[in-house]
């Protein structure tokens, strides 16, 4: 079972136009299983969400977190129960907040890394050095708002890091801060149980890298017995995307060693790729495009595969 989680939202408690109460009957008309509130700088707005939640109780579920706005990026943390100071954050030394972050069993990551700085929108744009790349959860490989170019350099800052083995989670977000279309947007699927509460379904998916991201059907890679990566394309769980105009599907296989395209008919769900073609195969991002293999046309982003 899919469950859709937008991670990435603002209220009136920050810099948003929405009440607490509007952005949660907004993501329940949307069909939104799971949403994040991730306000700047303040959790604010929990209790108010806890309490319609625990009250009305809406066919959705909460992840509350929060988005730390520094002077040289953006943090975003999920599964957040308390605030932690951020004023004396060290651009050298990212390490000690993401760490501080995680001591409360809270997730971090990096937000729209390459949005536009300063002078544009000052303190937006990852300037920070992490010493260790283990302390970051995920990155946000795509910001929906942000521009196509952006969103290809968080997306292969991430996959380069994949690349040198670095088990670093992907997700993406709306950066919702006012009623916005959700219609072939990226969002952010997991695959749970019904036991399973949003929170620990998010920290699980999180920690072993299986989020699926994706503004269409949910994309998967599978490792086989026999060296081969077997991708199989769901059907459309995204509201808006359009299956039948898509003119063929472009599978990326990208490894240490180099990337090569396979193409298939868009009636085709499943295709076989032999990990043989590859001098190394430990580590393969595998990404798949309503057309021609561009940025344009990506539709979703499979789970990494570490050998």
């Amino acid at each position: 079972m899919y469950k859709r989680f937008e991670l990435h939202n603002h209220t009136i408690e920050s810099d948003g136009s929405l009440s607490v109460k509007e952005l949660i009957d907004y993501m329940v008309e949307n069909e939104v299983d799971v949403f994040a509130l991730t306000d700047h700088n303040t959790i604010s707005g929990h209790h108010k969400v806890k309490e319609i939640l625990e009250k009305e109780k809406p066919p959705i579920e909460c992840i509350f977190g929060m988005e730390y706005t520094t002077y040289y990026g953006h943090i975003l943390c999920f599964n957040l129960n308390e605030y932690i100071p951020w004023e004396n954050i060290d651009k050298e030394r990212a390490d000690l907040l993401f760490r501080s972050i995680k001591k409360t069993g809270a997730l971090a990551g990096i937000a729209h890394p390459f949005s536009y700085g300063a002078p544009v929108a000052q303190g937006c744009r990852w300037e920070m050095k992490l010493n260790d790349y283990s302390v970051s959860d995920f990155i946000e490989i795509i910001n929906n708002p942000e521009s196509l170019e952006a969103n290809a350099q968080a997306l292969m800052w991430w996959q380069s890091l994949c690349l040198k083995g670095m088990r670093i989670s992907m997700t993406a977000g709306m950066d919702l801060h006012r009623k916005n279309g959700f219609e072939n947007r990226f969002a952010v699927y997991i695959k749970t149980r019904p036991d399973l509460s949003a929170q620990n379904a998010l920290a699980r998916a999180i920690k072993t890298q299986k989020t699926y991201v994706t503004r269409g059907p949910v994309f998967e890679a599978l490792l086989q017995k026999n060296a081969a990566v077997k991708c199989r394309i769901e059907n459309t769980v995204k509201k808006g995307f359009d299956m039948q105009a898509v003119p063929f599907w472009t599978i990326e296989y990208t490894s240490p060693s180099g990337s090569l395209l396979r193409k298939l008919d868009k009636s085709d769900k499943t295709a076989l790729f032999s990990l043989s073609e590859f001098k190394d195969s430990s580590v393969i991002v595998v990404k798949l495009y309503a057309g021609d293999a561009c940025m344009e046309n990506l539709t979703a982003v499979a789970p990494v595969i570490y050998r």
